[in-house]
């Protein structure tokens, strides 16, 4: 969870967040937390789900980046499953 305290987020937060703070509601902290976090996850949400669309057309247009990043998947799965099963 290093994300929410990257410095150009906590910039973002402190700019743009004062405005929706009101000191006669609660704690100052405890509205800054809150706002933050809903505007972080806001950002991360709208940014997945851009990304998402357009990986996925492109995916869906190249059949050899596709079987490629099936390979990829499929290996990280047996590569965890054989570790599992010399762990145990």
């Amino acid at each position: 969870m290093g994300l929410p305290l990257h410095q150009k987020g906590e910039e973002v937060k402190i700019a743009f967040l004062p405005q929706f703070v009101d000191p006669k509601i609660g704690p100052v902290w405890a509205q800054f937390a809150i706002l933050g976090a809903i505007a972080f996850e806001f950002v991360v949400d709208g940014t997945v789900g851009l990304l998402a669309g357009r990986i996925g057309r492109w995916m869906r247009r190249r059949r050899t980046a596709r079987r490629r990043l099936d390979v990829a998947v499929g290996g990280v799965f047996i590569g965890l499953g054989v570790r599992l099963a010399v762990e145990r």
